[in-house]
């Protein structure tokens, strides 16, 4: 099993965050991701869950033959993030229909205010 990415993302506060990861077996061929499910919390720094975003809520999605995982987390969720020194943790997780649990990605995001609101 490979080791997780451990990523930095910066997001401005309310905006729509979208993501998508490209899972490969090796550097040639795209991940099978047939009957795999997938979620992704972000946490405060206390290890509050502030927004989930899953396979079974639609803001997860998966293409299975391209081993692709699309995130789309709405300005709903992300207007409720605020800004803070060590921003959230988020981690992706995916679980195959077998009950094998990869984590993806580890990561922080940080929120970014913005300067174009009314």
């Amino acid at each position: 099993m490979s080791t997780p990415v451990i990523g930095k993302v910066s997001l401005v506060k309310g905006d729509t965050w979208l993501r998508a990861w490209i899972l490969r077996s090796s550097p040639k061929v795209l991940s099978d991701l047939t009957g795999v499910t997938a979620r992704l919390h972000v946490r405060d720094p206390n290890g509050v869950s502030m927004a989930v975003a899953s396979t079974v809520n639609g803001k997860l999605t998966i293409t299975p033959l391209e081993g692709r995982v699309d995130l789309v987390m709405p300005p709903a969720d992300t207007s409720l993030f605020q800004y803070c020194d060590d921003g959230y943790s988020f981690s992706l997780e995916l679980t195959s229909s077998g009950g094998e649990v990869r984590t993806v990605e580890v990561g922080t995001l940080h929120i970014v205010e913005d300067s174009t609101y009314d």
